[in-house]
């Protein structure tokens, strides 16, 4: 697998005012604790059996190898005005050579029902459908992007449909969700 590169210049939406950075500023490992302590993160999500802040401290310190391995790439949803706050999170997993991969996403307590996570979602789903430049400013150039929601989390199935992502059936348990290049609403 290809190294992931982080989007430059950073993600951002100028309407919702979200900016998504990598993560490691100071707080981030508490904040994410609390994240993975948090019932509709875990239930949603797969989150660690150790959701301490040593175990948090340990997986962000992680995100650049598993980035650099073509793995992953999570990025903190913050707002432009304190980027350091961590509002929630939003990255690709489960590349393959074919150029598809999964998109996830969460956010904290207090940032859902604002229209972040669909933000969130839609910046990370532009900038990785859109052709790479040499500069990286473009995109990923990936070919599909597809994502899970649990039965009944209306939530993220409405993010996802508000981002372009049509519902293509169900495997495992899992709504699944795809969106195509050619498909893309920018």
């Amino acid at each position: 697998m290809r190294a992931l590169p982080l989007p430059y210049p950073p993600l951002a939406d100028r309407l919702t005012g979200i900016v998504l950075r990598p993560w490691g500023d100071d707080g981030d490992a508490e904040a994410l604790a609390a994240a993975w302590a948090d019932a509709e993160v875990a239930a949603r999500t797969q989150v660690p059996a150790d959701t301490s802040v040593a175990a948090a401290r340990t997986w962000i310190v992680g995100e650049p190898e598993r980035r650099s391995r073509g793995l992953a790439l999570d990025l903190v949803v913050s707002r432009g005005e304190d980027a350091t706050a961590v509002l929630g999170e939003v990255g690709l997993a489960h590349l393959d050579r074919a150029g598809r991969a999964e998109v996830g996403f969460w956010l904290a307590p207090d940032a859902r029902g604002k229209g972040l996570a669909t933000a969130a979602v839609r910046v990370v789903t532009v900038w990785a459908l859109h052709a790479a430049g040499a500069d990286r400013s473009r995109g990923l150039a990936l070919r599909q992007l597809w994502a899970r929601t649990a039965p009944g989390d209306h939530r993220a199935a409405g993010v996802l449909g508000r981002t372009g992502y049509r519902l293509r059936g169900q495997a495992a348990g899992s709504a699944i969700w795809a969106i195509g290049a050619a498909n893309l609403r920018a």
